[in-house]
């Protein structure tokens, strides 16, 4: 009797102080995931750095540094448009992707 007394005691006290089943245990990480930065375009007659496009962020993998690659596209009947694909993973089996866009406009001054 004690015992169901306190389990719904202690069930009325997380429900009071905002807590559910569905709230992630605290200090436990994230699931992993990743945002891409976002789209951008740029002119098309400059040579552009890796970087300039930004890079994804990453959280919640099991390592300190996931690896992270890209891969280039060029779509079938593209004007210019370059789709950037994102691949993080870890030694822990996770891994995502997402996809970039990057416009080649017309040429203009390079920065």
């Amino acid at each position: 009797m004690w015992r169901l007394y306190l389990i719904g005691l202690a069930v009325a006290i997380a429900l009071a102080i905002g807590c559910s089943s569905n709230d992630p245990i605290q200090g436990q990480p994230p699931d992993p995931g990743m945002t891409c930065p976002p789209d951008i375009s740029v002119p098309g007659n400059c040579a552009h750095p890796d970087s300039l496009g930004g890079y994804p962020d990453i959280v919640g993998y099991c390592m300190d540094q996931p690896r992270l690659s890209y891969r280039d596209s060029i779509p079938p009947g593209s004007s210019g448009g370059i789709k950037r694909i994102w691949i993080a993973s870890d030694t822990c089996g996770n891994a995502d992707t997402c996809i970039q866009s990057i416009g080649l406009g017309a040429p203009g001054p390079c920065d």
